[in-house]
């Protein structure tokens, strides 16, 4: 036998190998149609915990999440833990390509997911914090607690599942309507974060004329009513009310 018909022969084996566990995995896994039932109500569990992280974020990072042990810590891991399955479920998840033909073929469902959206799913899901934790040797610094907040961000990027479940929607008027208030909603919710971190930062510096904050740091108890006043006036601001601005700083940030 020649190396030829052996490299051959290698191949097939190979080739039937591959065919063989694909052929077990459609067995064993089935193909989730998007129209299924169980499919909906995952989707719906997902974008909920979607909605959580892009509120949880950014507030952990500027005001500190309360205070309440290892909870708040154990239950993002258990988030990112759903996230790393609902990557595993997208391999297995039935879609409609542009011409409006459904693709039940599972290489074509991984090649079309490895094509983008695999890369940002993952990249929103690896616990950057957690591996800094453990270079980490002893209690992490006032500054490093800052940078592990700033790892937190990239779980921001999950946002694009949400995108993708608002584009299969075909509704109406009503549901624009619920889109745009839910929007307004976090934005003025990112934006009282930003503007108090901001505030954080400057007070550090002994920069201290703010107009919704009293000067010097604010203590754990005041913090609900600088969120509120924050919130308040983001809200303000995108709806296109003038606000009083106290600094350079703050005249920057209501322009942007």
């Amino acid at each position: 036998m020649t190396w030829h018909h052996i490299l051959r022969l290698a191949k097939g084996t190979a080739w039937d190998r591959i065919m063989g566990a694909m052929s077990w995995l459609n067995k064993t896994l089935p193909i989730y149609l998007p129209t299924s039932p169980g499919r909906r109500w995952w989707e719906v569990f997902i974008m909920l915990l979607v909605l959580y992280n892009a509120a949880a974020v950014p507030l952990d990072i500027s005001f500190g999440m309360p205070s309440t042990g290892r909870i708040v810590t154990y239950l993002e891991y258990a988030v990112d833990l759903i996230f790393a399955a609902d990557i595993c479920g997208n391999f297995r998840a039935a879609y409609i390509d542009h011409m409006g033909y459904l693709i039940r073929d599972t290489g074509q469902i991984a090649a079309n997911y490895l094509k983008f959206w695999f890369w940002i799913d993952l990249t929103a899901t690896i616990p950057y914090d957690l591996l800094a934790v453990a270079v980490l040797s002893g209690e992490p610094t006032q500054q490093q607690l800052i940078i592990l907040g700033f790892l937190r961000t990239p779980r921001l990027l999950r946002l694009g599942r949400l995108v993708r479940m608002l584009d299969r929607l075909k509704g109406g008027n009503g549901i624009r309507v619920v889109v745009l208030i839910c929007t307004m909603v976090f934005l003025a919710h990112w934006l009282a974060c930003i503007w108090y971190m901001l505030y954080r930062f400057t007070t550090f510096a002994d920069y201290t004329e703010w107009g919704m904050f009293v000067g010097g740091l604010i203590s754990e108890e005041a913090k609900l009513s600088a969120y509120i006043s924050a919130y308040y006036q983001s809200f303000l601001l995108l709806v296109g009310n003038n606000q009083p601005s106290h600094n350079n700083l703050e005249r920057v940030f209501m322009v942007l």
